[in-house]
């Protein structure tokens, strides 16, 4: 195995353990941090895709980073604001 061939599967790996923490924390947890969780796990989606020439998944997951973000700013700062402080 070469060195990108290891970062691949590191990546991989990335994908499975964040993306399931992700939607696990948002689906059952109804838990705020699942959006960051799963805005952390977005770089391993693009490294995956790059290194692959995957463009139409590297373009989804441009669209899922603003998704990850939308949901940021909803549970974390719209909320407040709804709230009042």
């Amino acid at each position: 195995m070469d060195i990108w061939q290891i970062v691949d599967l590191i990546s991989q790996v990335g994908i499975f353990i964040f993306g399931l923490g992700a939607v696990f924390m948002l689906s059952c947890l109804k838990n705020k941090w699942g959006n960051v969780i799963g805005l952390a796990h977005q770089p391993f989606w693009y490294f995956t895709t790059l290194y692959h020439h995957q463009w139409t998944l590297f373009v989804m997951s441009i669209v899922y980073t603003g998704v990850w973000l939308l949901g940021i700013y909803k549970w974390f700062y719209k909320s407040r604001t709804i709230m009042g402080g």
